[in-house]
Parts: structure tokens; sequence; C-alpha cells
């Protein structure tokens, strides 16, 4: 009767062995996952003096840009809205943009693409955390040669509107 207790009691931390394994093997590609994709966590969030400037210069929309990616910001006064288009120009032989990884907080559309300009659709304006970046673009090279020409919005009465937009680069201005 030893015997078999025994046995059974080291069979239970054969098991429990295998568990911790198989555990730590899942926290390892967790981990591995992580540092190989960084941007899965990124998330771009506005600063008190950004907000500040996008409400004194009456925004609708704002956007910023770093070395990879260009934030888009939906200010507080854009309510009751269904969705919101952007046309994002670029010089192609600086810029080299990458919507396959595009990210943002609520449906995203193209809804066309050229050599020099994308246009993209947001949907379900309502529910974005406005201090939040609403869409993450990345793309590469020089910030300078990417901009945001034009946003419309389609309102819940199904009127459009056209938005003001701003940059909020300190080095950079913004011209429609």
């Amino acid at each position: 009767m030893n015997n078999l207790h025994d046995f059974l009691y080291s069979m239970k931390n054969i098991g429990k062995n295998i568990g911790i394994f198989l555990w730590a093997m899942v926290a390892a590609l967790a981990i591995f996952y992580i540092v190989k994709n960084p941007d899965f966590f990124t998330a771009s969030i506005l600063s008190l003096q950004e907000i500040t400037t996008i409400k004194e210069q009456w925004w609708d929309i704002a956007y910023k840009t770093d070395s990879w990616a260009i934030d888009i910001f939906v200010a507080d006064q854009v309510t009751d809205v269904d969705t919101i288009n952007f046309t994002i120009n670029f010089n192609n032989e600086t810029v080299t943009i990458d919507p396959e990884h595009m990210t943002g907080q609520s449906w995203i559309s193209i809804l066309g693409q050229d050599e020099t300009s994308i246009t993209l659709s947001i949907s379900d304006i309502d529910w974005l955390k406005k201090n939040e970046s609403a869409i993450i673009l990345p793309f590469q090279w020089t910030t300078k040669d990417i901009l945001i020409s034009e946003s419309k919005t389609t309102l819940h009465n199904g009127q459009q509107k056209d938005l003001s937009v701003g940059i909020l680069n300190q080095n950079q201005t913004h011209s429609q």
C-alpha cells in the first residue's frame, strides 16, 4: 500500500512540474511577443498643453507626427457624428506609410489610397477617449512631409461638415 501511495504522490508531483513548465512556456512566449512587437502597447495621449492648444485654436481635429507615426486626435467639441473622414497627404519620395499596421480606438476604413495620399474613415466617434489617439498610422522618414489636408464629418442627421485641422508639432505649421 505504501508503494502505491508513493507512486501516486510522485505522479502528482510530475503533473505539477509539467503544469509549471507549460505556464513558463506561455509566459516566455508572451514576453517574446511583447519584445518583438512593442507597438502593441503603444498609445499616444495628449498633454495638458496640447489640450489647451486645441481648445484655444478651435481645432476639431489635431495631429502630431514623430519619427514613426502620425497620431490623430478628435477634439471634445466634436459630438453627435457618425463618421469622420481624413485625407492624409505625403511626399512619397520622403515618406512611406504603413496602413497594414494602423491602429485606433474605433472602426477604421481605408476609403482610398494612391501614391501621395490616403483617405481614412472612422466611426463610433461618441465612444472615443478624446485625450487619446483616434488613429495611429505608422510611417517612416521625414515628419514634415506628411499632413492632414482635409477632414469632414457626417453628423447623425446626415449632414456633412468640414472640420478644422491643426498640427501639434512645435516646429511645424499646418496649412490647408
